[in-house]
């Protein structure tokens, strides 16, 4: 047999694990978030529930035993009521700094498999701590597996000539970061990058650099000790109001709305 290696380049194949909880709740919320969620639901209820996808008007009514995956930055409608129970775990899976595997322009996927659901909660329930986050690890790759983008090997064929302005933008980001200053790091004028770039990645330059100082944010929130206004210094933020109306425009939540209702969330 052949003797083979894949190289293993920093940045590349990245699974992040970053909450587990389960709820209950009884209200509508929009939402944009930089990251996946899955959503097991342990009880469906009446079928008054739902999930839409804004962008394309995609509605997917949760049933008892659903897995559902909703891709990060996808624009979406939450309507939960109170006789609907389901985990939630939120992941990034990035093939490249800042570029997920399942995108927005992913829909999202549903998949029914009640033995699976039931085996998670109980794993959550009954495990040691953290062998139960590994096996949420496990779940969440293995539900990734099953679904793997069809067009992705298409999609990502020509990013490589990004991966340094990728890495350059994951080191630095802040608030005050804009196009000119990453087309001047990859030696091209403003224009021509950002043609390059939405064509290879995606997302303008513009949209990304949004995306990836959202994830900043959000990941300065599970700090408890950090105060809105400190996360707003940190990230480049010439102000609060500022930062808030940012943050409101991107995620469609405010600061305080995301910390009541995601970062506060429990299992």
């Amino acid at each position: 047999m052949d003797e083979w290696n894949i190289p293993i380049h920093p940045g590349d194949a990245e699974f992040k694990l970053l909450r587990v909880f389960r709820e209950r709740r009884n209200y509508d919320i929009y939402f944009t978030l930089p990251f996946n969620t899955l959503l097991l639901i342990l009880d469906g209820g009446n079928g008054a529930s739902s999930f839409e996808n804004v962008k394309t008007g995609q509605v997917v009514v949760p049933k008892t035993g659903d897995i559902i995956l909703v891709p990060a930055m996808m624009p979406v409608w939450s309507r939960p009521r109170e006789d609907t129970l389901y985990i939630a775990i939120h992941f990034n899976l990035e093939y490249l700094p800042g570029c997920e595997v399942f995108d927005r322009n992913s829909p999202m996927s549903v998949e029914s498999n009640p033995a699976e659901v039931a085996a998670m909660n109980r794993c959550l329930e009954s495990e040691p701590r953290l062998k139960a986050l590994f096996c949420v690890q496990a779940f969440a790759l293995a539900y990734a597996m099953r679904h793997w983008p069809a067009e992705f090997e298409s999609r990502t064929r020509c990013v490589g000539p990004f991966v340094p302005v990728l890495n350059y933008i994951r080191e630095n980001i802040r608030a005050e970061m804009n196009v000119a200053e990453l087309a001047d790091f990859f030696g091209e004028s403003p224009e021509s990058f950002s043609r390059k770039f939405h064509r290879e990645i995606g997302l303008t330059p513009k949209a990304f650099l949004e995306k990836e100082l959202l994830r900043k944010v959000q990941a300065l929130f599970s700090d408890e000790n950090l105060k809105i206004r400190d996360i707003a210094e940190r990230t480049g933020f010439s102000s609060v109001a500022y930062f808030s109306v940012f943050f409101k425009r991107v995620s469609g939540m405010s600061p305080g709305e995301y910390k009541t209702q995601i970062i506060k969330s429990k299992f």
